[in-house]
């Protein structure tokens, strides 16, 4: 029996090993079969159509998938099983058993009004034993050529969202800070030194980073479906807290209101205490205007004490003696005097009284209000207390202010 050679056999091992190795690869890489059905629509029959095609053209590009040819459209199934335009769970099944697949894209399109003239579509993905798989797409409705760029990134981005893939690995860096990324609203990731790195499928996303010390940060992003993409998200330091407010006490607000009002009655009652003593000082020198006044003879008559008129408001005729008429206006200007004196001496009393009260019941609440004590250790920087402090003695009485830091 003639001997193989060393090397011959050596040969014939590796070459077994690499067929089985491709077998296993094979196996475990095993395309799976896809049916997608014409997309439904009532109002944009040409807008479903190209999109179907596009769709079909990606999937029989797209690796790890099988298109299996059908002619079937949505409405055509669901009118011969006698289901509603938008097919439920079971009619689902039944359809996919009439296909006899494991798996089928179907749709639906409307347009979206007259004004932006636009159409949207929603696209499902059916798989036997696996929750549906839904995405929504709105555009123009001027794509009506499968092989318009536009319409086929839409087929692209729409059959990787459905189908899971490709993949994209996003890198997220966000300064040194720690904390979470959250993928539209619902997978979080460990932020660790300004970096995060997780998964994603081809498509828009949404992605918010916190992190403690700064503001929420949130950033549209669409995985390009490419091996690798980073995303910078800038940080705002988070504003320290406002400090918190005290809440002024009835008894301030009742100490200080009647402080500032007692003293504005008082201002005001000395306006009018000026005001008056101004009129009587021209009342008294009007009325002791006695010159050219011719006097009757005799005895002074009624209403007249040493030359001075008493009422000068009375008629220069009603005078109870003889003033010319020539030397009567100097009546016209003692009566105006007359008027506003007795004018303003009632409001001055009651303004003078009432501020002065009022004052007086603001400076007591202000020397009797003693704030609390600082609690044990708390710091006691700073004036912590005023007080008015008044004074009573034989040779009088005083006020002096009280200070405590």
């Amino acid at each position: 029996m003639p001997r193989v050679p060393f090397v011959a056999r050596v040969l014939a091992l590796v070459l077994a090993m690499l067929a089985l190795g491709s077998s296993a690869q094979a196996q475990t890489t095993k395309p799976q079969s896809l049916h997608i059905l014409e997309i439904d629509s009532d109002d944009a029959d040409d807008q479903a159509e190209a999109l179907t095609l596009a769709l079909r053209s990606r999937a029989r590009s797209a690796p790890g998938w099988i298109l299996l040819d059908t002619t079937q459209s949505l409405s055509m199934m669901t009118a011969a099983l006698r289901c509603p335009q938008r097919p439920d769970p079971a009619c689902l099944q039944r359809i996919a058993d009439l296909l006899k697949t494991d798996r089928f894209i179907w749709g639906v399109m409307t347009r979206q009004g007259a004004g932006p003239h636009q159409v949207a579509v929603e696209l499902h993905l059916w798989a036997r034993g696996k929750p549906d798989v839904v995405v929504r797409e709105t555009y123009s409705d001027n794509l009506k050529d499968q092989g318009d760029d536009n319409l086929r990134k839409i087929a692209s981005r729409s059959f990787d969202r459905l189908t899971g893939g490709p993949s994209t690995t996003i890198t997220v860096h966000a300064g040194t800070a720690d904390g979470t990324v959250t993928v539209d609203g619902d997978q979080s990731f460990p932020l660790k030194q300004g970096v995060a790195t997780f998964l994603l499928i081809a498509g828009a996303h949404t992605i918010e980073v916190k992190a403690p010390g700064f503001l929420p940060a949130q950033q549209n992003i669409v995985a390009n479906g490419l091996a690798t993409q980073d995303v910078n998200v800038e940080l705002s330091v988070e504003p320290p807290p406002p400090p918190p407010q005290t809440p002024t006490s009835p008894r301030k607000l009742v100490m200080w209101g009647t402080l500032v009002t007692g003293g504005a009655l008082l201002v005001a009652g000395g306006v009018l205490a000026i005001v008056f003593e101004a009129e009587r000082a021209t009342l008294n020198n009007d009325r002791a205007n006695n010159y050219n006044i011719t006097i009757p003879p005799g005895p002074p008559p009624r209403g007249m004490t040493g030359g001075a008129i008493q009422n000068p408001c009375l008629p220069f005729a009603m005078q109870p003696y003889y003033v010319p008429m020539e030397d009567a206006s100097f009546l016209s200007s003692a009566c105006s005097a007359k008027t506003t004196a007795q004018a303003v001496l009632v409001p001055e009393i009651v303004t003078l009284a009432a501020g002065g009260a009022l004052a007086t019941a603001g400076i007591v609440l202000l020397a009797t209000n003693h704030k609390k004590p600082p609690p044990d250790g708390a710091p006691t920087t700073g004036l912590r207390d005023i007080r008015v402090v008044p004074s009573m003695g034989p040779g009088g009485a005083s006020i002096g202010l009280s200070a405590s830091f």
